[in-house]
Parts: C-alpha cells; structure tokens; sequence
C-alpha cells in the first residue's frame, strides 16, 4: 500500500487512530513490538503503517485488507500494512 493512501485515510477520518509506523528487519519480534501471541499473514522486511483497533474496518473503513493482523493477550487486535515507496 502506498504511504500517501494511507495518509489519505487517516486525513479523511479527521482524526489520529492509535497507530504508527514500525521498520521491521527480523531483528525485533512481534511479540517484542506489540506483545503478539498470534499473527495471521507473512511478515517481511520492511517499513510497516500499523493500526490498533478489535476491527480497522471499524476506524479506517476504506483500509484494503492488511498484511498481518497480530492478536495480542493485552491490547486487541493490530493491523499492519506493508508502505511502499
């Protein structure tokens, strides 16, 4: 996903969700991250947008679907969606 449609998002809600962005290089585990005790999707190197949210249809409802949705045991769901360029 591109940075600019995610800032257009963002912008488009009028609001900052609980969210940010994370390099990850493998050297950091999501557990580390975000306390993950599960994750659906691959998770590669990179520059990631992720967003806190039980749904992120639910804050950011014009999000394509994500790469990665971490379960936590403390904090609910993260999204995380691949930046390009």
């Amino acid at each position: 996903m591109k940075a600019i449609e995610i800032l257009e998002e963002v912008i488009r809600q009028g609001y900052l969700p609980d969210c940010g962005t994370m390099n990850y290089d493998g050297t950091v585990t999501l557990r580390d991250w975000f306390g993950a005790v599960s994750h659906k999707g691959e998770i590669q190197h990179g520059k990631y947008f992720y967003l806190y949210a039980d749904d992120y249809a639910d804050v950011m409802s014009k999000m394509p679907a994500a790469d990665v949705m971490v379960e936590t045991e403390e904090a609910g769901n993260v999204w995380l969606w691949k930046v390009e360029g």
